[in-house]
């Protein structure tokens, strides 16, 4: 592992970090410049940018090396992957900035996105950005799939002893996309950071915690963050999979607190159901089914990788 620091420019006046913006880097050479380009102007000053490459292996560190010569920030390269919830981690025991906004490499932030967080971070300390999905999206794409499976979600429900609520036995945790987080370093080290053992729903796993320890997050209206949908069947295929995995994760990490499985008879109906989508007319029809099979497959699959049987 190795950690680079790229300088202001001579005679510059460092001025304290507030804000640290953390950014795991994956083989982003198609997006990660468009991200990049509107980062960096809403960066300097107070706040930083740190960034990890994590075993990239296609022109990633050279968009960023070029990013570099205009823009202070950290670097830490990894040579092989290690994870999105490792990089996070490692970016913000570097980071300097009591306040902590977290982004992917293949969407865009909106306009005064980090000033926007960084104002909601002073009043409450844990924030998710709104996401909008018009900007980078066809337009058939992004109405299919706002409501997808794991797109934009707006709570887990848990149920039982331990998840009651007013007496109803529901409790109804509030969760977001980690691609537009927020939190404070001190609340971060509190909650023990980013966990590595449910895959890509780390980002879950945190507002699960958050919530448990009487932190909920908060919702920025104001910071807008443009997501990037998949735009092909094998890429919506792939990434849906390995949420439906992810969440299998989850369920085996919080099945005692309340979360509860599907049921084999609605897995096999969102099968089928999906499969009818998939070899739809409507191209909006083929790509919700192409989500939400992914998912249930991901579900499966993932009840086999971690002998949770999330079905």
């Amino acid at each position: 592992m190795e950690t680079e620091r790229s300088r202001d420019a001579p005679g510059a006046e460092a001025a304290p970090t507030s804000i640290s913006v953390l950014l795991a880097v994956h083989n982003g050479e198609r997006d990660l410049s468009y991200q990049l380009a509107a980062l960096g102007p809403q960066c300097g000053g107070d706040v930083e940018i740190v960034m990890v490459d994590d075993g990239s292996s296609d022109s990633s560190p050279d968009i960023i090396a070029e990013f570099a010569k205009r823009h202070p920030l950290t670097l830490i390269s990894h040579p092989k992957p290690m994870g999105k919830a490792y990089c996070l981690n490692m970016a913000a025991s570097t980071a300097q900035g009591e306040f902590l906004i977290t982004l992917d490499q293949d969407d865009i932030i909106g306009d005064a996105y980090i000033e926007r967080m960084g104002t909601e971070l002073r009043r409450y300390p844990f924030v998710a950005a709104r996401l909008e999905y018009d900007k980078l999206n066809p337009r058939w794409l992004a109405d299919a799939l706002r409501n997808a499976p794991n797109q934009d979600l707006a709570n887990i429900t848990l149920y039982g002893q331990k998840a009651s609520e007013e007496g109803s036995g529901i409790r109804r945790v509030p969760v977001a996309n980690g691609c537009a987080l927020g939190i404070r370093r001190s609340v971060l080290t509190q909650l023990d950071g980013f966990a590595a053992d449910v895959g890509v729903a780390d980002d879950l796993d945190l507002c699960l915690r958050a919530e448990f320890a009487g932190i909920p997050y908060r919702r920025a209206e104001t910071a807008v963050l443009h997501y990037r949908l998949r735009a092909t069947a094998r890429g919506l295929l792939s990434q849906r999979y390995g949420y439906g995995v992810s969440w299998a994760a989850l369920y085996r990490k919080y099945r005692s607190a309340g979360m509860r499985r599907p049921g084999l008879r609605r897995t096999v109906r969102e099968v089928l159901s999906s499969l009818r989508g998939v070899i739809s007319a409507s191209r909006m029809t083929r790509a919700s089914g192409t989500a939400r099979l992914g998912f249930t497959l991901g579900r499966i699959g993932g009840s086999v990788k971690y002998r949770a049987y999330y079905i």
